[in-house]
């Protein structure tokens, strides 16, 4: 009984020392920052990076993302060429402008492959076909406008034949009536105004020949 006791001591002793000897934990890798321009303001339209994030996917492959907010005036490639931000998402119809305008920006990837612009209108309007636009007042933001002129071109109706507007995201806005016609994302507005009771209409530029990517990841050529 005794030896063992004896042992006891000597064996933690032993493992202590062991321990001591044994090399320290390494530190955490030092993460590059990376940050990336969003085309609209914060929402579930960027799950998938805010997911990402709170995964850990980001800090695996080495980098700490953060993300700069848009909205209705964003200009993601100015932000990304000015060395504001390292890459940025826009529209794939908007970085085609962005690039025959002579900006050299590419996109790298695409989040959406199927866009979400829609623009919508009350049933009691009666209005569900572009060829109705002719004459009507339609509400945009500046990443809507390619879709809806390209729609309309496609069916003949003329930039002189229509007015657009910039208006906020606003459902009461939208239920006046005010403004017959508003451009918006079936994911957003398009949604709440059904969740609000509104019967509407849905005309989606897709259903008339134009189809293109939504949100696509960008950088500068220099970055690529």
């Amino acid at each position: 009984m005794k030896r063992h006791g004896l042992c006891v001591p000597l064996l933690l002793v032993a493992v202590l020392g062991l321990s001591a000897c044994a090399p320290s934990a390494a530190p955490p890798p030092q993460l590059t920052p990376v940050t990336v321009q969003l085309v609209w303001t914060h929402g579930a339209q960027f799950a998938g990076f805010y997911a990402a994030v709170r995964q850990g996917y980001y800090a695996a492959e080495g980098l700490a993302v953060t993300f700069l907010e848009g909205g209705p005036q964003a200009d993601p490639a100015g932000v990304v060429l000015a060395g504001k931000a390292r890459f940025g998402v826009a529209s794939a119809d908007q970085l085609l402008l962005d690039r025959a305008g002579g900006k050299p920006v590419r996109a790298i990837a695409t989040i959406y492959r199927r866009s979400p612009i829609v623009f919508i209108t009350l049933a009691a309007s009666g209005i569900t076909r572009p060829q109705q636009f002719a004459g009507k007042t339609i509400r945009v933001v500046p990443n809507i406008v390619p879709s809806l002129r390209a729609m309309l071109a496609r069916v003949g109706v003329r930039p002189g034949q229509y007015t657009e507007v910039i208006l906020p995201t606003d459902l009461e806005q939208f239920a006046s009536g005010r403004v017959p016609i508003w451009g918006a994302y079936v994911t957003a507005l398009a949604l709440r105004a059904e969740r609000a009771g509104h019967k509407i209409n849905h005309i989606f530029p897709e259903e008339y020949g134009v189809r293109f990517y939504a949100d696509s990841v960008f950088a500068a050529d220099e970055t690529i």
